[in-house]
């Protein structure tokens, strides 16, 4: 098991691109997964509303670290076209923030010198993800 965990962490480190503060993943959402993990279906996973702010205040930042946290601005955003966050909740406290937008034009993404000229309008950002130090692993 631990050389199938090593060689999974070595692809994953060899489509790594970490420039200007931010860490790239590169990869193809045509290649198949081999399978997926069992979900714990007492954590209920939803798109964050504009409602969710005060919760996500309470819940989360406490727990974002310093150097993380720039997270905090980007959910004023909620509600705004191209920005989301999914969320994951367990005995109705979240637990997992994971951010995204779906148009990388409207991203963070486009005020880094990353080559403007090839994001094009189709492509998303995935942002940053947090989960609690109680629930990782």
């Amino acid at each position: 098991m631990k050389n199938i965990l090593n060689k999974i962490a070595l692809k994953i480190r060899s489509k790594l691109i970490d420039q200007w503060k931010y860490s790239y993943l590169e990869y193809s959402l045509d290649s198949k997964f081999t399978s997926l993990p069992k979900l714990d279906e007492t954590i209920e996973i939803r798109l964050a509303k504009i409602s969710d702010i005060a919760s996500i205040k309470k819940d989360i930042f406490p727990e974002i670290p310093d150097e993380i946290d720039n997270d905090k601005k980007y959910f004023s955003q909620l509600g705004d076209n191209s920005f989301n966050c999914c969320l994951a909740i367990k005995d109705s406290k979240i637990i997992h923030y994971f951010q995204f937008y779906s148009s990388a034009i409207q991203s963070p993404l486009i005020k880094t010198p990353y080559g403007k000229k090839i994001i094009q309008k189709k492509d998303a950002y995935l942002g940053s993800t947090f989960t609690t130090k109680e629930y990782r692993s």
